[in-house]
């Protein structure tokens, strides 16, 4: 597989069910979430 832009790594956190919890809170949508959102919009810039 060649490289991903971006937007494609986003999109794929966002299509598959994830099982991750910060701290007590599970976190449905990774690139939302408050803990992660803002590592997902980094990795949107690339």
């Amino acid at each position: 597989m060649g490289a991903r832009r971006g937007q494609d790594y986003i999109n794929k956190l966002r299509g598959e069910p994830r099982n991750i919890n910060h701290r007590t809170e599970k976190a449905e949508d990774v690139t939302a979430h408050p803990a992660f959102r803002l590592a997902a919009k980094h990795i949107l810039a690339l």
